[in-house]
């Protein structure tokens, strides 16, 4: 009997530490980049009394189906559900991702029951090589002597240049 009522008590304070008051702002210093490139985000979190949450990146791998890339943040919503201490005080975070691969993803913040979602997009490297060739080529001639001049002159140019497309906002 005692320990359903602890049980229950347990339940009710991880219930309670959930509060709808608490303010989540989430912000990237852009919505695409070029692979090998860095986000930046910038994570405000303001909670009313304790809360769990986490910050965390996904990646889109089917339309509205994402496999989990790195969690940044974890706090459980009480110290008997998940080990650890809620969230009790402001938290203000800039974090920095590099993205392995190429595609759509989502950066999400969630505490407390508030959820904020910032889109983005990672574009393939995409190599571009021009190659200019210049001929020059002049003859003179005189009655004994003949004289032929050719120059030929290769210039190759290598160019990263990121491939557009879409915007995820």
């Amino acid at each position: 009997m005692n320990s359903r009522i602890i049980i229950l008590l347990s339940i009710i304070m991880c219930i309670s530490a959930v509060n709808a008051s608490t303010i989540v702002e989430l912000t990237a210093n852009c919505s695409s980049l070029t692979l090998g490139q860095a986000i930046e985000f910038h994570l405000e979190v303001n909670p009313e009394g304790q809360v769990g949450g986490t910050f965390s990146i996904q990646m889109e791998i089917e339309p509205n189906k994402f496999r989990l890339e790195r969690t940044f943040l974890s706090y459980p919503s009480c110290p008997t559900c998940g080990g650890g201490h809620p969230l009790s005080g402001k938290i203000t975070r800039d974090i920095t991702f590099i993205p392995k691969y190429e595609g759509n993803y989502i950066a999400v913040a969630n505490f407390g029951g508030v959820q904020k979602i910032v889109n983005f997009t990672v574009l393939p490297e995409v190599t571009i090589t021009i190659t200019t060739t210049t001929s020059t080529s002049s003859t003179s001639t005189s009655t004994s002597t003949s004289l032929t001049t050719s120059t030929t002159t290769t210039t190759e140019t290598t160019s990263t240049i990121p491939e557009r497309r879409g915007s995820n906002n």
